[in-house]
This record gives C-alpha cells, sequence and structure tokens, in this order.
C-alpha cells in the first residue's frame, strides 16, 4: 500500500496494488470473496473486449461544462447579433470569454 495524492485535494489517498487485490481476493472462501470475483472478472473481462474504460461522473461533469459552455457561446453571439458593443463592453466580453476558458 502506498499513498498518493488526487487531484483538488489535500488528502491522501491510500492505493493499493490490483495484483494484491485479485491475490487477497480470490483466496478468500466467503460469500463476499465470491461476490468479489463475479465482480472482478466481469469488470476485467469488460476491459478486455472494450479496451478501455469510462469514469462515468468525470464524463458527466464535462458534458454539464460543455453544456455551460455551449449556453455562453449563444448567449454572446445574441449579443453581438442584437447590439453593437462599445470598446469597453467588447473588452469586457472577450475578458469573461478568456476567463472561462481558463476554468
Amino acid at each position: 500500500m502506498h499513498f498518493m495524492h488526487t487531484a483538488n485535494s489535500d488528502k491522501p489517498v491510500a492505493a493499493f496494488s490490483l495484483d494484491v487485490i485479485i491475490s487477497v481476493g480470490s483466496r478468500i472462501k466467503s460469500r463476499e470473496g465470491t461476490q468479489f470475483r463475479i465482480w472482478a472478472n466481469k469488470i476485467l473481462k469488460e476491459y478486455l473486449i472494450k479496451g478501455y474504460s469510462i469514469n462515468e461522473s468525470q464524463l458527466k461533469a464535462q458534458t454539464e461544462q460543455l453544456a455551460g459552455l455551449k449556453n455562453t457561446v449563444n448567449l454572446i453571439s445574441h449579443v453581438l447579433v442584437n447590439k453593437q458593443l462599445s470598446s469597453d463592453e467588447a473588452t469586457g466580453l472577450l475578458e469573461v470569454v478568456t476567463d472561462y476558458e481558463y476554468a
């Protein structure tokens, strides 16, 4: 076991070797051990067949972020089409877009 840090967190997270987890899980003679082996085999088979894995929560967060970006672009487009902007307004709008890009 070793500790590592994740993004946006100061707390260390314990990380275990996959080999150790599977090795220990395959030696446990209990209902939980059997359930673990069924789950592990299903997940590993899925990874082998697909060739990739998906982090559902990260995908959802990125989808929401993309939707927010689309709404911002639509709003900016609407403002640009319907209003003549002064130099200060155009600069402010550009700053908002630039700040949003880095967020």
